[in-house]
């Protein structure tokens, strides 16, 4: 009996290792799952016990190919095209209205002398074989610049002249350039216009300034191409019988028409208030406080030019 009971215990014991073997063998451990590899495994909200079961991982996206065109070489960088230069025709000789000499007006000390000494002075720097630097072209308020001394103070380091003959008009400036001696016989660098206030005075019955003052500035881009043209606004005016708004109105005619023929407008007399006896003799003319203003404002504009030519003083 206890030869059987023996016998049983070890087959019993065979059996059993022979179970465990084939176990190993047909389910070999798994390897602890790596980060990853756990991150694809969830609870399985399905089962009560809370055993997790493996997600399937999503089948890879497939591989988009996109054609990348060879690359270009840029094409050379080209040169930027100078803008070009406003070219216009000569003018077949002054209107008629530009083709009187003015009339010798002598309550303002004589446009005849003034326009005469004018003349001497460009003859001079014509003799020398002087390019002027800048030519200042104007009335009695360019007169009182030269008079006050305020234009030889702010441009006395260069070469220029300033040319006014009190009670001037647009049509007589026109004349004096053009007939009466006041055109340097070599283009000078830069000419500025400060004209058109006689226009507006009733007492004159002159034309409107804007229409001829166009002509003459034309007739300069054309006749000297390479000089810098700047059309001045006018100073404001407390007169009688003149209308501030129509002083504006003609600024606003200047700028327009300085940009269509190619020429530079500057307004300098903002700021500048003819009512102030500091500033304005008899709210037309400036004091010298005002006139240096107003100089120190052209020398402003037309420096940077004549610098960027390589002549300014």
């Amino acid at each position: 009996m206890r030869r059987r009971s023996a016998a049983l215990v070890v087959v019993a014991a065979v059996h059993l290792l022979a179970a465990v073997a084939a176990v190993a063998v047909a389910d070999p451990p798994t390897p602890p799952a790596s980060p990853a590899q756990a991150s694809l495994a969830a609870p399985d909200s399905s089962s009560s016990s809370g055993a997790f079961s493996p997600l399937q991982a999503p089948a890879p996206a497939p591989l988009l190919l996109v054609s990348t065109p060879a690359p270009v070489p840029a094409p050379a960088q080209q040169p930027a095209a100078a803008v070009p230069r406003l070219v216009l025709e000569p003018l077949d000789g002054p209107p008629p209205w530009a083709s009187q000499p003015p009339q010798d007006y002598d309550e303002c000390g004589g446009q005849r002398r003034q326009q005469r000494a004018a003349a001497e002075a460009v003859a001079e720097a014509d003799a020398e074989g002087v390019t002027l630097d800048l030519v200042l072209y104007g009335d009695s308020i360019t007169r009182l610049f030269v008079r006050d001394g305020t234009f030889e103070a702010r441009f006395g380091d260069w070469r220029a002249l300033a040319l006014g003959m009190c009670g001037s008009s647009v049509a007589q400036l026109a004349w004096r350039i053009l007939e009466g001696g006041e055109r340097p016989a070599a283009a000078p660098r830069a000419a500025a216009l400060l004209i058109g206030a006689n226009n507006l005075l009733p007492l004159k019955g002159l034309e409107a300034p804007a229409g001829q003052l166009e002509w003459l500035v034309r007739w300069m881009r054309a006749a000297w191409p390479d000089t810098r043209v700047l059309v001045l606004g006018l100073l404001p005016i407390d007169w009688p019988d003149v209308d501030p708004q129509a002083v504006r109105d003609t600024n606003l005619q200047y700028a327009e028409l300085a940009a269509r023929q190619g020429a530079a407008y500057l307004d300098c007399g903002q700021g500048l208030d003819p009512t102030s006896e500091d500033q304005f003799v008899d709210g037309l003319h400036p004091t010298a406080q005002a006139q240096e203003a107003v100089l120190a404002c052209l020398r402003d504009a037309v420096e940077p030019y004549l610098e960027g030519a390589g002549v300014a003083a």
